[in-house]
């Protein structure tokens, strides 16, 4: 028996820790969590020095166990304290304390608990007989113990049947769950190892703590979930009947062992069947009175929505329709109330009428779901609003309320009450209910416009604006990709075609030439000239070509940025003295600026920004290379002051295949579509302004941190 048990308190030792760090990682500014979580801490500290106390006291090293057996009173004290604030302040506080009283009832468990553990006063020996364990032998404080602890449990059984008295629906039955599991546990552990040890009995007394998860699941699933437990009928069902059936088990180890301890000898063949007896009885009082929470025919619930699915297009009018869901949720389904509301300003047809206010306009903010009264405290919105939906389903006398909409449109309202009010709505039974919302928001929406109704009328014809809208954004969309693609077959074909007429022309005069070789040479060299531009167009669209496909990934290294901005201005100088273009250099940074980056790529993104500002300077212009740096950026700057970028297309010359004139020579547009893909893997940014007198200034913006780009072209 006592092997079982070692397997029990090692998996409830994972239950515990594992929920723990559920509930603390899922909202650790509650106090609700951060209180429970607390609670947990101390049961695995009662149950582990339990454990190693008696794992001492096989080994027969007094001492040892001695220290365990003293620390797992102190961590019951603190623990059961522990659970009455938790049951203060779960799930919301409603009962008010004094500050000082509550701080002295938390002080005075603290103080206890460190007396019980490092001192003698609670127990100051082991009572030892024929160098086995007997009991525990108590110290002048036990009394103290017993008192504090009794006195505990009285205050949590008044806060938990108070709370529960008070409360309604989820709120009702989360506590109504806890208070089982709680009395069930301080009850089982008080008798065990404060009331029977009086009477020199002690019986499962180093096991007692183990049914301190018929408080911890529970508790833990209510502060967990909004809806309670939000479990399946079958799975909720199979959880209850485990946890029953195992309490059976329990009580029946806890009986057989209350007999073998007793000073009257009976013979196992009596003492076991009266366990059983005992043990049953006890069973079937509780199996009675635990709550059931949950609706208890899926099956029907289902069947009875399917067909009223079935049946809701067959509705002719709003009779038909109210008929129909009162045949469905008062006839079968024993509700007491249902009724289906218009939205619609005005009274002004005959069928009940809900005007927009308030409780409509936050309905539509949480239109994803269905409005149970019970849970509304448990909703992730402010005060105000709960307190308006909580005070409007008040006045409809409902405790649930489900939107029913038309595309973004509030159209309608079905509100329920059950005939069981203090019960809530399971997790299945709202799927099924809500499983039927789209019938009856279609069903409701014809009924109106058979009634021919100017609002719904305009709400129909704002539908069919909204989509005709949408279609039309659409099709210019596609306008625009084919009007792209026009211009970039237009533009190809400009390119490729003026080099391949050069290079025709050149082969045609060989042909056809007499002159000696050195002109046919020169021929030859314009050919592999114009040859070489189709080969780097060709690599440029592939490239393109690789960075849609995320196929280019950076190899960074630590570059000093100033030297790479000087070196490419060297580099440039001889084209821009060419085209007698005033090139210079301004750098704003005195230190070098280490950065990783793929100096490669980076460099190619300078050539075309400097080729496109070359290109479109007059000559006698200007350009201008600067750097500099503000916090953990560098700014990288060409600036021209030729004709400029107009504001209509400062965004869409980044875009793949823009120019500002097709077939003009200004390329295919894949530049600077190039250069924002490498500058954007480098995680910065670039952009075109105006110049400060005139002309074009692109900027690049980079952070000085590692960047996080995507790698350098694969095969």
């Amino acid at each position: 028996m006592f092997e079982l048990f070692d397997i029990i308190n090692y998996l409830i030792l994972l239950i515990i820790a594992v929920l723990g760090v559920l509930v603390i990682l899922n909202n650790w500014k509650s106090i609700n969590n951060r209180v429970f979580f607390v609670v947990l801490l101390a049961s695995l500290g009662w149950i582990l020095s339990l454990q190693v106390a008696f794992y001492y006291v096989d080994l027969k090293s007094w001492d040892f166990a001695y220290f365990f057996m003293r620390l797992a009173f102190g961590f019951s004290i603190f623990g059961t304290f522990l659970m009455t604030i938790f049951l203060y302040y779960f799930p919301r506080k409603s009962i008010t304390f004094p500050r000082v009283l509550k701080w002295a009832y938390l002080i005075f468990s603290i103080i206890l608990s460190l007396l019980a553990s490092f001192t003698p006063l609670v127990t100051n020996a082991l009572v030892i007989d024929d160098m086995e364990y007997v009991r525990d032998s108590f110290g002048p404080f036990h009394l103290v113990y017993v008192a504090a602890m009794m006195l505990n449990l009285i205050i949590a059984i008044y806060l938990s049947i108070k709370k529960y008295n008070t409360s309604t629906g989820i709120t009702k039955n989360k506590m109504g769950f806890v208070l089982v599991g709680y009395l069930s546990f301080v009850s089982f552990a008080i008798m065990t190892n404060v009331i029977l040890p009086l009477f020199d009995m002690f019986v499962f007394q180093g096991q007692s703590q183990l049914l301190i998860v018929l408080f911890i699941i529970p508790a833990f699933f209510a502060i967990y979930k909004y809806r309670f437990f939000n479990f399946s009928y079958f799975t909720f069902n199979l959880f209850r009947n485990f946890s029953i059936y195992s309490l059976y088990l329990l009580l029946t180890v806890f009986f057989i062992n209350l007999f073998d301890a007793s000073t009257v000898s009976i013979h196992p063949s009596i003492s076991h069947p009266t366990s059983a007896l005992l043990a049953l009885l006890i069973f079937d009082w509780i199996r009675k009175r635990l709550p059931i929470f949950l609706t208890g025919d899926l099956k029907k619930i289902r069947r009875v929505i399917v067909r009223l699915k079935e049946k809701i297009n067959n509705s002719e009018d709003y009779k038909a329709l109210q008929d129909l869901l009162e045949e469905s949720f008062i006839g079968k389904l024993h509700f007491d109330k249902v009724t289906l509301f218009a939205i619609r300003k005005g009274k002004d047809i005959d069928i009940p009428v809900y005007e927009p206010d308030r409780f409509t306009s936050i309905l539509k903010r949480y239109k994803k779901d269905a409005l149970i009264r019970g849970e509304l405290e448990f909703r992730k919105m402010n005060d105000r609003n709960r307190e308006i939906l909580a005070e409007t389903m008040d006045e409809l006398g409902v405790d649930f309320c489900m939107p029913l909409f038309s595309e973004k449109s509030l159209v309608g309202l079905v509100v329920m009450k059950k005939s069981r009010g203090d019960l809530s709505f399971s997790s299945q039974e709202i799927n099924e209910i809500l499983s039927c919302r789209k019938d009856l928001s279609i069903g409701l929406m014809n009924i109106l416009l058979k009634m021919n109704l100017q609002e719904e009328n305009n709400l129909m014809k704002s539908i069919i604006d909204e989509k005709t809208k949408e279609l039309k954004n659409k099709v210019k969309e596609i306008n625009e990709m084919l009007k792209q693609q026009s211009d970039f077959i237009s533009v190809t074909a400009h390119e490729f075609r003026t080099p391949l007429s050069i290079a025709a022309f050149q082969l045609e005069e060989i042909f056809s030439s007499t002159d000696d070789l050195n002109k046919q040479r020169e021929d030859l060299k314009v050919i592999d000239y114009t040859i070489h531009n189709l080969k780097e167009l060709t690599e440029r669209l592939f490239t393109i070509q690789q960075y849609d496909l995320n196929k280019v990934e950076l190899n960074p290294e630590d570059v000093d940025v100033k030297k790479l901005i000087k070196k490419v201005f060297n580099e440039f100088s001889p084209i821009m003295d060419e085209k007698n273009i005033k090139f210079s250099l301004k750098i704003d940074i005195k230190n070098p600026v280490l950065m990783p980056m793929d100096s490669l790529q980076m460099r190619q993104v300078l050539h075309n920004l400097l080729k496109n500002a070359s290109k479109f300077t007059p000559q006698k212009g200007e350009v201008v290379l600067g750097l500099s740096q503000k916090n953990e950026s560098i700014f990288i700057g060409i600036q021209d002051n030729g004709a400029g970028v107009p504001n209509d297309l400062k965004e869409s010359i980044f875009e793949k295949f823009r120019t500002q004139s097709p077939g003009s020579g200004a390329g295919i547009g894949l530049g600077l579509y190039l250069c924002k893909k490498i500058v954007e893997l480098h995680g910065g940014k670039l952009w075109v302004e105006d110049g400060k007198k005139s002309g074009a200034h692109f900027i690049i913006q980079l952070s000085t941190k590692k960047p996080t780009g995507v790698a350098r072209a694969k095969d």
